[in-house]
């Protein structure tokens, strides 16, 4: 749905703020610090990315976006990343306000995160993986296997140690950043779909 909120109590309770008008729901949202965050969403006519920079007092609408985005991460600096409907993956320095279009491999591009200002990951809706050593400049494909799932999120441990968590419940994992993957999870029954993963202090979470 079309619910937006904020927290200053560590979850205990939410303030509703609202990004954007005619959205028909958000899809994700990165924040660098206390202030500066980014929001996106599928409108009912489309895209959108808002903007904050006094952590959601006012929003702005973001430029240069090329379709509806289903993923996004903070990088580093002053760059974001986020993954779209369209097959890209773009590319923001200016803290969200302007995109332009670093990576375009059709399908659908549902996640994307990276490590620090350098590494990277893009996955698809058709078991693509697909990686950057050099800040989006260039990607390489790092697997196209295993019953094409629908690849949803990344979470870097390490450097060296990273997840893909998707559709059916597929958990893979790398501990060569990115270079091959195995089955994290082969107890899985590989039914219900996996949203999300996050690692913070060496904790994973997935949703």
């Amino acid at each position: 749905s079309e619910y937006f909120a904020k927290t200053t109590d560590g979850g205990l309770s939410w303030i509703t703020q609202t990004p954007g008008t005619d959205i028909y729901f958000y899809t994700d949202v990165a924040f660098k610090d206390a202030n500066h965050g980014v929001v996106t969403a599928q409108t009912n006519t489309g895209a959108g990315v808002y903007v904050t920079s006094n952590g959601g007092a006012t929003w702005t609408n973001a430029s240069g976006v090329s379709a509806i985005p289903y993923g996004l991460c903070y990088a580093a600096g002053d760059t974001y990343f986020l993954a779209n409907n369209n097959g890209d993956i773009q590319k923001s320095t200016d803290n969200g306000l302007t995109w332009t279009t670093v990576y375009s491999g059709g399908g659908m591009m549902l996640g994307v995160d990276f490590y620090n200002a350098l590494i990277g990951i893009g996955l698809s809706e058709d078991g693509r993986i697909v990686k950057t050593y050099d800040g989006g400049a260039t990607w390489q494909t790092q697997i196209t296997a295993f019953g094409q799932p629908l690849w949803r999120s990344a979470g870097w441990d390490t450097q060296n140690d990273v997840y893909t968590v998707g559709t059916p419940e597929y958990i893979f994992k790398s501990t060569d950043g990115g270079a091959t993957w195995t089955d994290d999870y082969p107890a899985s029954t590989y039914n219900p779909a996996l949203y999300d993963i996050h690692f913070g202090h060496g904790i994973g979470y997935i949703c």
